[in-house]
């Protein structure tokens, strides 16, 4: 107990009192106060010792969901053990909950009682004390609003803290925390967290729903008991639906609500005395675009720095309080062209484009004069709207060492002065000069770091990474340069030397380094790292200290786009263009974002105005860049005609512009277009000159996408030794680039998954790569690589867990509007059931699956779709739909050269074939699936179509032959593993022994066939080894069990009988192969 607490009899009083209230309370989930022992004059509390670690300690590795319900549910035990003998804990949070060893919760520190700590003391996760009875009790960041605002609080408190933990637990981030106590409190107060399942997809909705209730500001819309919450929580341990009912509102007078609104600015207020100078000041900046540097001194060699004086100036008044710079970056877009030509930048024309594109109120036009050993800085200010000047200012110093350095080294004063005019028009805050820290230590270092940025603007990515490197050679604790070089590598997919160059950035900072830049520096880190949770809080801090700023709003929607969190990308872009609406690679950025989430509209809109603007300035770099995004938004629509003439038009600006970088982003775009339109000839062909490409610097990324998609156009033609070549070539550890090097894993793991030969690989790749997504934050390809996972379990016959699966890669795909994962994890949704016999199902899943393929205008997907839907007809007995659906899918396959699909055509047409009676037809279908067969990888529908030819050989009368082809296939499956093709081919090879009359040897082959168990066949395969056991055992003279096994198959195909809809039972049970199964 603190000193001033102890002499304090009053409270020395209550603690006793609550201590031994405390005692007295006896749970399995609350650990024990014993006693209470004064010694000296200080007060000791006696409590249980509890072996484990803290929730906190456990939140540092992956949460199952079924683990944190069994955590959830034994904390509100624990609150309903406490408050039912008046108990009520006021700091719940994940320090104060024990885990035992043996996975028992036990929560600690009931009752206990905290001191108040002064003002400057105060921070947002520091545990407060009470001084009084009323007083505030609890951790700032877990308290409920009723105790931020020092009202009566009781159990329903508690549950709001509850709520705050579940929150973190589940998603991994607080939901209020803020950079200052302030902050968090008015987020606790007034905002509402982001909604649970966009940060963990994965959880049941039951469970958002049960959070935000235990969030509710108002503690009458919250549980009312903790009795309740536990009923809920056990009900979604038990899997079942629960009805959120809400709690009745207590009505509230107007003289109440009008003093808990006084209340909490009194609260806010308060705070604010100690957390001014860290708040962001809610006036609007004035809004300024300074002009590059105008050389009037006669000194040729300071034409060199114009642009670096420009930056640096533009970096000292970054971090103003009154000012709101144009970006250097930006300023670079409108500037560099007019550069180019030789024009004068200081010329009423240029002032008045600049003004205009840059939005800015004020331009600063800065000439630099040499009268006689001094350097003038003449400065002034013209209104952005007319042009004329509305004031001045000056700056000079005697020429001491180079004139570049002279001027460098008054920039720092140049800013002064510039702040010392607008003050007044701003906020009308003191302006604190940056530290030395702020800027490289010489002017030679700056023009490196300059040039740097200069040449990444124009995509000159090697230029840009040897200038930054001599900056860092001529300034070698200089922080922003490291970072730069990272962003540079991270582009280009070198993660190791962009993850070292950013970590030497973060170690650079210091006290002294501006608040701007080391929130950049971290934000870069994390990108680097792929920890894009964490970029985002830091792109979110440096919004709440600059909300006016569109850059930071546009990093912060980079972030969340990479995250796949489109609909937050957009409205961070659109905040971008509503606080600048020229900003062009905004614009183009939110027409990728709209035309990847299928909104083709709104994406040309963006995309045309960013194209409109570059070309209006005479920027063909930018220009080049967004005619590649506009290529991407026709490619995207399957307008491909129109992507290619974009596209080429873009390569020959590269190759005017001398742009290696650029030249080879085209001819992928390129290859891509091709690839979308299932050319894979002509896709190949320019992804080999991507990987043939000698430019100055290679981008790791192209080529690990080059060799994937390489690899799939191989796979898409049925050629998948060539496909398995480029795959594995794709995950080569070369290659730096771990986000595309884990893509390559995920797909070359539904290669080995598929086709063999080693699925057990192909599992561990796309588990790995699973892991990978996690950690990035990417959702996307999480979901794909929990498809892979999926297809996974259904070949082995693990077929629950292959839907639940596939139902978690769609909802994680809907949480991010990922068109083609809803549509992949549809299709093999469909697959699952199919293999099943459970053709109801099937049908839904392939219908949804075709209506997104279409949607997408992929022809591939819609072939596949077709195929295997038109196969499910068939097996449902409706013919017409089978031939019509089966006959498109070959036709496109066989146009487009999707080799990779026919095996599945060949082998559905011959089984549609034998339904009707139609033997050599089918036969001749089985021949051409069957021919398909292409060692080392071989497609499970090869080896049924295989298995099939051998049957129809040995009933055509060639049984010989056509039992060496089924044992071909047979051993096959087994090495494949997947259980229907094994069950199917192993089906085939017991009716040939059943023709010769082995029925011993028909008999092994059906005890091989999984019909009971965890892992089974579908009922339509069941049925048939049971119909073809019984045959076997009545040719054996074992009647009796030859009966109970035609029973068996009855059984089972009544059961897939009844499981069809009513327009689909008398036509399936019309096939001709079916009708011997029923009695």
């Amino acid at each position: 107990m603190a000193p001033h607490l102890r002499s304090d009899a009053r409270y020395r009083q209550r603690f006793l009192k609550e201590a031994e209230r405390a005692s007295r309370l006896t749970d399995q989930h609350i650990a024990g106060l014993y006693d209470v022992l004064e010694e000296g004059g200080e007060t000791f509390l006696v409590m249980e010792y509890v072996e484990g670690e803290t929730l906190r300690q456990r939140l540092q590795r992956p949460l199952s969901i079924e683990e944190f319900l069994e955590i959830a549910a034994q904390c509100g035990e624990a609150l309903v053990a406490a408050h039912a003998r008046g108990l009520v804990h006021r700091d719940l949070k994940p320090e104060n909950i024990m885990l035992t060893p043996a996975g028992q919760v036990k929560v600690l520190d009931f009752g206990v009682a905290k001191r108040l700590p002064r003002p400057e003391e105060t921070a947002a996760t520091e545990t407060f004390e009470p001084s009084t009875a009323g007083g505030l009790s609890g951790t700032p960041a877990y308290m409920a609003p009723e105790t931020l605002l020092e009202k009566e609080a009781d159990g329903r408190a508690d549950i709001f803290s509850l709520g705050v933990v579940f929150y973190e637990a589940l998603t991994g981030r607080h939901p209020f925390l803020a950079g200052s106590f302030v902050a968090t409190s008015d987020r606790i107060l007034r905002e509402a967290p982001a909604p649970l399942l966009e940060l963990n997809p994965r959880a049941p909705a039951e469970l958002e729903r049960i959070v935000a209730k235990m969030l509710a500001k108002r503690p009458a819309e919250r549980y009312q008991t903790a009795a309740d919450l536990l009923v809920d929580l056990r009900a979604v341990q038990r899997g079942e639906r629960i009805e959120l009912r809400p709690s009745p509102p207590a009505p509230q007078p107007w003289y109440r609500r009008r003093v808990l609104r006084v209340t909490a600015a009194l609260v806010v207020l308060a705070a604010l005395v100690v957390a001014w100078r860290y708040w962001p000041l809610p006036a609007e900046r004035v809004s300024v675009v300074v002009l590059p540097f105008s050389n009037k001194t006669g000194v040729l060699q300071l034409d060199e720095y114009k642009l670096t004086l420009t930056q640096f100036l533009v970096h000292s008044l970054a971090g103003s309080p009154n000012l709101r710079v144009f970006p250097y970056e930006q300023l670079l877009d409108i500037v560099q062209p007019l550069i180019d030509k030789g024009e004068d930048t200081s010329s009423p024309q240029t002032i008045q484009a600049v003004a205009s594109f840059s939005n800015s109120r004020f331009v600063v036009v800065p000439v630099v004069h040499a009268i006689g050993n001094t350097l003038r800085v003449e400065v002034e200010f013209r209104d952005g709207r007319t042009g004329k000047t509305v004031g001045s200012t000056k700056a000079e110093r005697r020429l001491s060492g180079s004139p570049q350095e002279t001027l460098y080294s008054l920039l720092d004063e140049l800013a002064t002065e510039i702040e010392g005019y607008f003050k007044d028009l701003g906020r009308g805050v003191e302006y604190e000069a940056r530290t030395a820290g702020g800027r490289p230590r010489t002017a030679t270092a700056a023009l490196y770091f300059n040039e740097g940025q200069n040449a990444l603007a124009r995509g000159q990515y090697a230029r840009a990474l040897e200038a930054l490197q001599k900056a860092v050679q001529e300034d070698r604790d200089y922080a922003l340069a490291y970072a730069w070089m990272g962003k540079v590598y991270g582009h280009l997919g070198y993660d190791d030397k962009a993850r070292a160059a950013a970590e030497r950035a973060e170690q650079l900072i210091t006290a002294d380094t501006p608040v701007t830049d080391a929130y950049f520096i971290e934000a870069n880190l994390a990108e680097r790292r792929y920890d894009l949770p964490a970029a985002e809080q830091k792109y979110l801090e440096l919004i709440r200290l600059y909300p006016d700023d569109a850059a930071w709003h546009a990093g912060l929607a980079d972030v969340y786009e990479r995250q796949g969190l489109s609909a937050k990308a957009v409205a961070s872009y659109e905040e971008a263009l509503r606080r600048d609406p020229h900003y062009i690679v905004v614009h183009q950025q939110l027409g990728g974002v709209y035309s990847r989430t299928g909104k083709s509209a709104e994406a040309l809109t963006h995309v045309e105005r960013a194209l409109d603007l570059y070309r209006k300035l005479g920027n063909r770099e930018g220009e080049a860049a967004v005619l590649l995004v506009l290529a991407e938004v026709f490619r995207q629509k399957g307008e491909y005609d129109r992507a290619r003439q974009q596209a080429e038009v873009s390569r020959k600006l590269f190759d005017e512009l001398k742009s290696e970088f650029g030249r080879l982003w085209a001819t992928k775009i390129t290859g891509d277009i091709y690839f979308s339109e299932g050319n894979n000839r002509e896709a190949r062909r320019f992804y080999q000159q991507v990987l043939s490409g000698s430019g100055e610097l290679r981008s790791n990324r192209f080529v690990v996408q080059s060799l994937m998609n390489t690899g799939v156009t191989y796979l898409r033609e049925g050629d998948l030794s060539r496909a398995v070549e480029y795959y594995e070539r794709s995950v080569d550890q070369k290659w730096s680039a771990r986000r595309e090097r884990a893509l390559a894993s995920a797909n070359l793991g539904v290669l080995y998954i598929e086709y063999g030969p080693d699925p057990e690989r192909g599992f561990q790749l796309a588990q790995d790569a699973l892991e990978t997504f996690r950690t990035m934050g990417d959702a996307l390809w999480e979901a794909r690589s929990t498809t892979t996972l999926g297809i996974y379990f259904m070949n082995t016959g693990r077929y629950s867990e292959s839907v639940e699966h596939f139902q978690q890669a769609e909802r994680l795909s809907r949480s991010r509007d990922f068109a083609e994962g809803i549509a992949l994890a549809n299709y093999n949704l469909g697959r699952c059931y199919f293999f099943q016999n459970d053709y109801a199902r099937a049908l839904d899943a392939l219908e949804a699956a075709l209506n997104h393929y279409r949607e997408q205008k992929d022809p591939f997907g819609v072939a596949l779709a077709q195929i295997l839907l038109g196969w499910t007809h068939a097996r449902l007995g409706d013919r017409s739909m089978a031939q019509a659906l089966l006959k498109e899918g070959i036709q496109v396959s066989q146009q487009k050269g999707y080799g990779e699909l026919l095996p599945d055509a060949y082998t559905a047409v011959g089984e549609l074939h034998r339904e009707s009676g139609d033997a050599e037809r089918a036969r001749q279908s089985f021949r051409k699936g069957s021919e398909l067969w292409k060692e080392p990888s071989v497609s499970e529908s090869s080896i049924e179509a295989r298995s099939y030819f051998g049957l129809m050989e040995a009933e055509r009368g060639d049984r010989e032959r056509g039992l060496s082809l089924c044992r071909q296939a047979a051993e096959r499956a087994r090495r494949l593993q997947h259980l229907h093709t094994l069950a199917r081919t192993l089906i085939n090879l017991a009716q040939v022994h059943v023709l010769r009359k082995e029925y011993a040897r028909a008999i092994e082959d059906l005890d091989e066939v999984p019909v009971a168990g965890e892992r089974t066949a579908g009922l339509e395969l069941r049925a048939r080894a049971f119909y073809l056991r019984g045959r076997a055992l009545e040719g054996m003279g074992r009647s009796q069990e030859a009966k109970a096994a035609f029973s068996k198959a009855r059984e089972a195909i009544r059961s897939l009988h009844l499981s069809l809809a009513a327009a689909h039972r008398e036509s399936f049970a019309a096939r001709k192969d079916i009708q011997p199964l029923f009695p």
